[in-house]
């Protein structure tokens, strides 16, 4: 195969591949909203459960064009068991995304060593981290540092609030603590994994726009 085609076939491969980051990008901002969502609902059930099971069953009903009377006891249930799955598939996507982008800035050097002009391509490798924008460095704290924080913050309080208010049954409270110490023990993995050790600052992902 000549040079040439195997340029050309690289370049593609980048240009695929950028395209299914920006496909990522979107699925991890829908996600974002998702768990807020599921949040607001949580704490809206703490306060008056009975809204929070009603605005549950509409949106089941309207989602599934089926008519839903769950209880507050299952809805409690639920709303765990979407707050730990949504944020699971959130964090998942985030160290894809993050990965990718490494992924492309290997794509990069080696179009780079094909090329004559060594900065042939660096829009999404040296030359975007140069000047990574003071912005874009404030989203990247928000993803990988202050947002998983806060989760576990969240999810913290809600279990004791659960605990002190004491509305649910005991294998409800039971059963919301093992989502929470699922949710726990995700989020500080995905912090293990988003931040690896001895990684020089100018080699991080610049995945956070």
């Amino acid at each position: 195969m000549s040079a040439e085609k195997q340029f050309e076939i690289l370049y593609d491969h980048y240009k695929d591949s950028f395209a299914y980051i920006q496909e990522y990008l979107k699925r991890r901002e829908k996600l974002f909203i998702y768990i807020l969502i599921v949040i607001f609902l949580q704490f809206l059930q703490i306060y008056s459960s009975e809204q929070s099971a009603g605005a549950l069953n509409v949106f089941l009903e309207k989602q599934f064009n089926f008519s839903f009377i769950l209880s507050k006891e299952f809805v409690n249930i639920l709303l765990w068991f979407f707050l730990f799955s949504i944020s699971l598939r959130y964090f998942q996507i985030n160290i894809l995304i993050s990965r990718q982008y490494n992924y492309i800035h290997s794509i990069e050097d080696k179009l780079c060593e094909k090329s004559e002009d060594k900065n042939f391509i660096r829009r999404e490798g040296r030359e975007y981290l140069k000047n990574y924008a003071y912005l874009s460095n404030w989203a990247h704290i928000i993803y990988t540092w202050v947002f998983p924080i806060l989760l576990l913050l969240v999810a913290f309080i809600k279990i004791i609030l659960s605990i002190i208010i004491r509305e649910s049954p005991y294998w409800n409270l039971v059963i919301s603590g093992i989502f929470f110490i699922a949710i726990c023990i995700t989020s500080i993995l995905y912090l293990i994994d988003i931040h690896p050790k001895n990684l020089p600052p100018t080699e991080r992902s610049s995945g956070e726009r």
